[in-house]
C-alpha cells in the first residue's frame, strides 16, 4: 500500500525536501567540525557542511568556498539545519531568506565547546525544539527551548497538529489560539473523532465539545479550534485543523478526463459539506490503473489511489448500491462503494454512490485512530 500522505502539508509544513538526508550539519572551524561529525554520525540522515581547506578528501562532508552562499543555495532543501557557531552569524545569514513559520525549516545552533543547543527558529511546525532536544542528548548538552508553550508546559495548538499530523487551514489563526493558551482564556475545542482532544483533557479553561457545527453562541466570537472532516469557515481565532479522515471510491467510464473527475468530486463533497482537505486517499478498481484522468487527479491532490482487483470488491456483501450492469462489464457488483469500504477499512459508508455523468463517487471515513 502507498504510504498515505496528508493532502495540504503545503498549508503548514515544509515541501519533500530535494536531497536524500533531511537535516544540514554546518561548521566553520576544526573544532566545531569535530562536534559536526557526531551529530552527521548519529543522526544518520544528516549532510555535513564545512570549509573545503579544512576537509580532507576522504571526508564525506561536503566543502565550501562561501559559507553565506552555500546556506542561501540550500537552505530551502532540508527540513532543519543545525549550525555550530556563534548565533549571530546564523542570524545575519538566514535573515535575508526566511519566509514565515509556516515554511521556513528548523534551525538548531550550538556553541563551539557544545554547552547549549539552542532551538532559534520553526520550533513547533518546523520541528527544532524537538531537534535541539534530540542534538542535546547526543552531544550531552542543555537544550534552550524559548517557545512560550513549551516554557509554561502547555502543548501548542500548531505542536498537537504535528504530532497527530493535521493539516492547517488557517494558520494564521495558531498565534491567536496559543497566546489564549497562555492567558488561560476560554477557549472551545470541537474534536469530534477526540484527536487532540486528549492533549487538553486536564486543561480547565478548554471546554471540549464532540460536535457543535455549525458553531454558534459564544463559539462565533471566542477562541476556538474545530479538528475535524466537516466544511467549517474560518476566522480570526477559530482555527481549523483537518485529519486525514476520508476516502473517496471512484468509479468512471473509460477515458472521462481529469477536469471531470476533479469537479465531480468536489461537487460532491461540497453536497455533503466536507472538507476536500481532509481527502486520505481515492479507492477503485485494478481496471482504472491505467486512467490517465483518474491518475493526473490523484497527483493533483497529492494523494494515493489504492486499487482493488475484481474478486477484492466482490468480497463486500450488502452494497447499498449494487449494478449488474457494472458486475457485466468489471466481475463486481460495485466499484466505488465496494473499493473505500476496503481502502478506509469501514463497516458502513459516509456518503452512498453518487452518479454523475461519466463517474460514480462513494466516501466513507477511515475506522483507524486517528
Amino acid at each position: 500500500m502507498d504510504k498515505l500522505v496528508c493532502p495540504c502539508k503545503e498549508t503548514y509544513m515544509k515541501q519533500p525536501t530535494r536531497n536524500r538526508a533531511r537535516f544540514a550539519v554546518w561548521a566553520l572551524t576544526t573544532e566545531g567540525l569535530k562536534k559536526a561529525f557526531v551529530i552527521v554520525d548519529s543522526l544518520k540522515d544528516a549532510d555535513g557542511y564545512g570549509p573545503e581547506r579544512r576537509i580532507n578528501g576522504d571526508s564525506p562532508f561536503k566543502g565550501f568556498q562561501h559559507f553565506q552562499a552555500r546556506v542561501h543555495k540550500v537552505f530551502h532543501d532540508y527540513e532543519g539545519h543545525i549550525f555550530i557557531m556563534a548565533t549571530g552569524i546564523v542570524v545575519r545569514v538566514i535573515a535575508p531568506l526566511l519566509q514565515d513559520k509556516i515554511h521556513d525549516p528548523a534551525v538548531v545552533v550550538i556553541d563551539e565547546k557544545a554547552q547549549y543547543v539552542i532551538s532559534l527558529l520553526s520550533g513547533h511546525l518546523g520541528g527544532a525544539n524537538d531537534l535541539a532536544q534530540k542534538v542535546a542528548k547526543i552531544l550531552g548538552a542543555t537544550p534552550v527551548i524559548t517557545t512560550a508553550t513549551d516554557v509554561h508546559g502547555v502543548k501548542a495548538f500548531d505542536t498537537a497538529a504535528v504530532e497527530k499530523d493535521l493539516c492547517i487551514e488557517n494558520p494564521d489563526s495558531i498565534k491567536v489560539l496559543n497566546l489564549a493558551l497562555l492567558e488561560n482564556k476560554k477557549i472551545y475545542l470541537i474534536d469530534p473523532m477526540k484527536v487532540i482532544s486528549p492533549f487538553y483533557e486536564n486543561i480547565p479553561f478548554i471546554e471540549i465539545f464532540e460536535d457543535v457545527l455549525p458553531i454558534r453562541g459564544n463559539i462565533e466570537k471566542d477562541p476556538a479550534v474545530y479538528v475535524g472532516d466537516q466544511l467549517a469557515t474560518p476566522r480570526a481565532g477559530f482555527l481549523v485543523m483537518r485529519p486525514a479522515s476520508l476516502v473517496a471510491g471512484i468509479g468512471c467510464n473509460r477515458g472521462t478526463d481529469f477536469q471531470e473527475l476533479k469537479d465531480g468530486l468536489e461537487t460532491v463533497f461540497e453536497k455533503f459539506k466536507l472538507s476536500m482537505k481532509s481527502l486520505r486517499n481515492l479507492a477503485t478498481i485494478e481496471l482504472k490503473k491505467d486512467e490517465e484522468g483518474l491518475i493526473k487527479l490523484g497527483e493533483t491532490l497529492n494523494i494515493p489511489i489504492h486499487y482493488f482487483s475484481s474478486k477484492e470488491l466482490s468480497s463486500i456483501k450488502g452494497l447499498e448500491n449494487p449494478s449488474q450492469m457494472v458486475k457485466k462489464y468489471t466481475g463486481t457488483e460495485g466499484v466505488c462503494e465496494a473499493a473505500v469500504l476496503l481502502s478506509a477499512a469501514a463497516e458502513r459508508l459516509l456518503i452512498p454512490k453518487q452518479i454523475l455523468k461519466n463517474m460514480t463517487v462513494a466516501v466513507a471515513r477511515v475506522s483507524s485512530t486517528l
